[in-house]
């Protein structure tokens, strides 16, 4: 019987569903348990081995709320690598949508990528979600959501850059607010 976690697969291996509290609790330095094979490196040279306890790291720290850099970080990707992986996930994307010709060899890294937008769709959610139970507690919890969710609506107005008399130099600050104030009146056709 063979282990699944250290079998090798594409970067699109779905990982398990997790329910409750994610732990994610991986050493950035070395690579992710079982990352490794007997006589096998997990980095060779630029080319990360994509296997599924390097996939599941990453989706289970993107689900915590983990930003995708420090996501691959965490699961011993270098950052130029998971860009590679992102970068030839959209374009094999790119190619299907617009109904060109696909390249195979870009085929996982475009479910890997489809499994990674799922995992950030499933932590906002979740902590939309955390919000949504906090508002039921504290109001403000409601506030910040709704100003974020329709700004048009609820942000707070900007308060206005305050005015500038930009006085020149070497004149009275009395003179010049009082020569402004003649201008408006004069403009607005009120006097004072």
């Amino acid at each position: 019987m063979t282990d699944d976690r250290n079998v090798l697969a594409f970067p699109g291996s779905p990982a398990p569903p997790r329910d409750g509290p994610i732990d994610v609790d991986l050493d950035p330095v070395a690579p992710p348990p079982g990352a490794e094979r007997p006589g096998q490196r997990a980095v060779r040279g630029t080319t990360l081995v994509r296997n599924a306890v390097v996939t599941d790291a990453i989706l289970t720290a993107i689900r915590a709320g983990v930003p995708h850099s420090v996501a691959a970080a965490l699961a011993g990707v270098p950052p130029a690598t998971f860009s590679k992986w992102r970068q030839r996930a959209l374009a094999h994307l790119e190619a299907r949508d617009a109904g060109r010709p696909l390249k195979s060899a870009d085929s996982p890294y475009a479910v890997f990528w489809m499994e990674v937008e799922k995992a950030s769709a499933h932590s906002e959610s979740r902590l939309v979600s955390l919000i949504a139970v906090a508002a039921q507690r504290d109001w403000r919890a409601a506030a910040w959501m709704l100003e974020r969710r329709f700004p048009e609506r609820y942000a707070a107005a900007a308060a206005p850059a305050p005015a500038s008399l930009d006085v020149p130099a070497g004149e009275d600050a009395r003179t010049a607010l009082a020569a402004r104030i003649d201008a408006i009146q004069k403009r607005t056709g009120t006097s004072g």
